[in-house]
């Protein structure tokens, strides 16, 4: 194409139809129209590059939403358990990984609920229905062995239904409330006390130092009733306590008023 314009030029020049001037000009010309395609190319090629790519990251990111919107709607339209009877129905429907539940022995539900199993049962009447939890699972406490038997009567009719653990077994802390575990100190407390006074014949002098506090009322009146005959008892208690219905006619009350004590006149 460039050599037929050339051709084409030289001929207008050898007619003398333009000027040398006019062809030198003409002919740098169209000499440089060739290069100058060819950057337009490149510069059309770069663009049509550019917007390949941007088409490309347009449809990554659709793709990525498109999964987001499915994982979404599967996330937010499956089921979502609630209460533990609604851990118990995925549970059988095989809907739980197994730290979160599993089916012991193809019968028991076993599923976990802030730390703890729990497993339903129907007494063998079928009379009533039981939410009992465990501490552990029964995958973990598979090789220790079962003691004693159940009243089949006393299951089917009992109106409370507890799971007792050996208070001197040293696992007896972890499945123990607060007030519990403070209840079997103070009575193995009372108890060495009692072997004390049947050892040495002497009356025992006892501390207790706000040992009362996490005891409900009816705890602490029974404990009180159960401690030995004493020499001297010191009891200390928080301000708002309500102590006084454990003095005697002899109690000395003492407060402590700024860091100091003062006894208190009378009761």
């Amino acid at each position: 194409m460039r050599e037929a314009k050339l051709k084409k030029l030289e001929e207008l020049l050898e007619a003398g139809l333009i000027s040398k001037e006019e062809y030198e000009k003409k002919k740098k010309e169209i000499e440089e129209m060739p290069e100058q395609k060819v950057e337009e190319k490149k510069e059309e090629v770069e663009d049509t590059k550019l917007k390949s790519d941007r088409m490309l990251i347009i449809v990554v990111g659709l793709i990525v939403l498109v999964f987001i919107a499915i994982f979404g709607f599967v996330y937010f339209t499956q089921e979502q358990p609630e209460t533990i009877d609604d851990l118990h129905e995925l549970n059988l429907k095989g809907k739980l990984k197994p730290e979160q539940g599993y089916l012991y022995k193809d019968v028991y539900s076993f599923v976990k609920y802030d730390n703890l199993w729990y497993v339903q049962l129907m007494s063998p009447k079928g009379t009533r229905f039981y939410n009992i939890q465990f501490r552990y699972g029964p995958k973990e406490v598979e090789g220790i062995g079962i003691e004693g038997i159940l009243d089949t009567e006393l299951f089917n009719n009992a109106s409370d239904y507890y799971v007792t653990f050996n208070p001197v077994g040293k696992d007896f802390s972890h499945v123990a409330s607060t007030g519990q575990i403070r209840l079997c100190s103070l009575i193995l407390r009372v108890a060495q006390a009692n072997f004390f006074s049947s050892k040495t014949g002497k009356q025992p002098v006892l501390l207790l130092d706000d040992v009362l506090l996490e005891l409900d009322s009816s705890k602490r009146e029974k404990f009180i009733k159960e401690l030995p005959s004493v020499e001297q008892a010191f009891y200390t208690f928080l301000p708002d306590e309500q102590f006084r219905k454990y003095c005697s006619a002899d109690t000395l009350v003492y407060r402590v008023v700024g860091g100091e004590f003062q006894r208190e006149k009378s009761l």
